[in-house]
């Protein structure tokens, strides 16, 4: 369309288009020469043009200047908001300026984010009704801004009642005809439910006899309060609580699996670090042996309350999620002994000094070696007394201070109990003042308890620090999952966000020794 008053076979465009728009400049008969210049702006909104608000422009490019007055075709080839501003000089060297609308042309396609669905393939299980394939998607282009109800999907016309990958396609078209498409891979799998359902049944199964047991056991307690008062009671009477039912039942378990566990060889090696345990804050099991049955009785157990809280949660506990229960539940013992052995050594360690005084002043008193220890396990209590009432014990069998001792050390293994040992070793064989020689010990543990006293005053506070700095990721990373579940799935969903989950965990176990190892001090 050629306009009489500007020259311009095209006014303006609003319309936005991803063609190139060739605008034709036909001069007037008085023009002798004529210059122009394209304005550009890409960063407008359609929204502010077609309510009629000046749109600002920026220089495009120098004036082109043509010395006669034909018709000039001027090519817009970009994506942005152009307009023309020409300046013609007529025959009486009078100029006038020229401006066009504004054009519009568009090439950048929509941009469509699937943000719910970050990896390139989703899990679909026949029979789910909670899946929205509109969900967290969003859609948006440089003109138009949101496009999210112009999206259209195939996702009617997917077969999601048959296993296999199903393709999602999304599509959608701005004013100017540029198309996007994206696409998102649904693997569609058989539903659990028949599993859930067996493992339903089979808790139930599981659950039946111990509900019974309870019922018959009530009722048992109930008649037996009604003809009690009827009945003579015996002499003796012996009773049994439904705890300790359990514990027989847990110790048949036990019996059973000890002659499998010990026949072999790697476990059975493996116990023996387990030995230092039993007897002294293990007084439940026999053997070392045992308390691996149980750390296997507990990891089985801890994993079937993991298959219940996922059963009742209508899931299936998958292979690998299933290596965490059985984990957790195998070191569970471990820690626990561990934090009670280690209680009872610092207790051990704290009333050592109290032996080394008691054991003083009985030898001050005229006593015997003998006589001070019979005294140290009366007077004192707690696992030092035990130990004092064991060496005892071993002087009446006949066995020669030097071995009692010798295995008091070796069952302790402070280094305190080392230098105890050796003084009375050496007093035994050479013969001394054993007054002086145990009040040089006393003032030596007193001296180190005291020091040991004001070292852990001074490092408390770095302690609580270094505590703090180690327990911080931690917590961080249960709150963030407690506020958005989904942010770290890419840790564990892509190839690349595994490598950074395991380097990060070899970053912060590296960081706990090296902590530790800065902050221990030798004594």
């Amino acid at each position: 369309m050629n306009n009489s008053t500007t020259g311009l076979s095209i006014d303006s465009l609003l319309t936005p288009t991803n063609q190139d728009i060739i605008v034709t400049f036909t001069p007037k008969e008085d023009v002798i020469s004529y210059k122009y210049r394209i304005l550009k702006n890409s960063s407008v909104n359609l929204t502010s043009i077609n309510g009629e608000i000046e749109v600002p422009n920026t220089i495009y490019n120098d004036y082109v200047e043509i010395n006669s007055k034909e018709p000039t075709n001027i090519s817009l080839t970009e994506t942005g908001i152009f307009q023309l501003e020409i300046i013609t000089t007529d025959v009486n060297q009078n100029t006038q300026i020229i401006n066009s609308g504004n054009y519009v042309i568009d090439k950048e396609a929509p941009q469509i984010n699937l943000n719910n669905y970050r990896g390139q393939m989703i899990e679909y299980k026949i029979g789910e009704t909670n899946f929205n394939a509109l969900a967290g998607v969003t859609v948006f282009d440089n003109y138009d801004g949101d496009l999210l109800s112009n999206l259209t999907t195939n996702y009617d016309s997917l077969d999601l009642t048959h296993a296999g990958i199903q393709k999602l396609q999304y599509t959608v078209s701005d004013q100017a005809g540029n198309v996007t498409t994206k696409t998102l891979d649904i693997n569609v799998m058989k539903s659990d439910l028949d599993i859930i359902h067996m493992w339903q049944f089979l808790i139930f199964i599981c659950l039946l006899p111990i509900v019974l047991f309870f019922f018959i056991y009530n009722r048992a307690v109930r008649l037996e309060k009604r003809i009690t008062k009827y009945s003579v009671e015996p002499i003796k009477k012996y009773s049994f609580s439904i705890c300790d039912k359990l514990i027989e039942i847990y110790q048949k378990i036990i019996d059973f699996l000890k002659p499998m566990v010990s026949k072999s060889v790697f476990i059975t090696k493996h116990s023996k670090k387990f030995d230092k345990y039993v007897g002294i804050v293990d007084n439940f099991h026999k053997d070392s042996l045992e308390l691996i049955c149980s750390k296997i009785v507990v990891s089985i157990a801890i994993l079937l309350l993991a298959i219940f809280a996922k059963t009742v949660q209508f899931k299936v506990l998958a292979f690998e999620e299933a290596f965490i229960p059985l984990i957790l539940g195998y070191l569970f013992l471990d820690i626990y002994y561990a934090i009670k052995y280690k209680q009872y050594r610092n207790r051990l360690e704290n009333d050592l000094l109290q032996a080394i005084i008691v054991m003083n002043n009985s030898f001050k008193s005229g006593r015997s070696i003998t006589q001070a220890i019979e005294l140290v396990s009366k007077e004192l209590d707690g696992p030092i007394a035990d130990e004092f009432k064991l060496m005892y014990m071993q002087l009446q069998f006949g066995l020669s201070i030097d071995v009692v001792f010798a295995n008091f050390a070796s069952r302790i293994n402070l280094e305190e109990v080392n230098y105890l040992t050796a003084s009375l070793s050496i007093l035994n064989k050479t013969g001394g003042n054993i007054i002086k020689v145990f009040s040089s010990i006393e003032k030596t543990l007193f001296n180190k308890k005291k020091l040991k006293l004001e070292l852990n005053s001074l490092t408390g506070s770095s302690k609580i620090i270094m505590y703090l700095l180690s327990c911080l990721p931690i917590f961080l990373i249960v709150v963030i999952s407690f506020i958005n579940p989904d942010y770290f799935i890419s840790l564990y969903t892509t190839p690349m966000g595994l490598i950074i989950l395991f380097v990060s965990i070899i970053i912060y176990i590296s960081y706990i020794i090296v902590i530790r190892k800065i902050m221990k001090i030798r004594m």
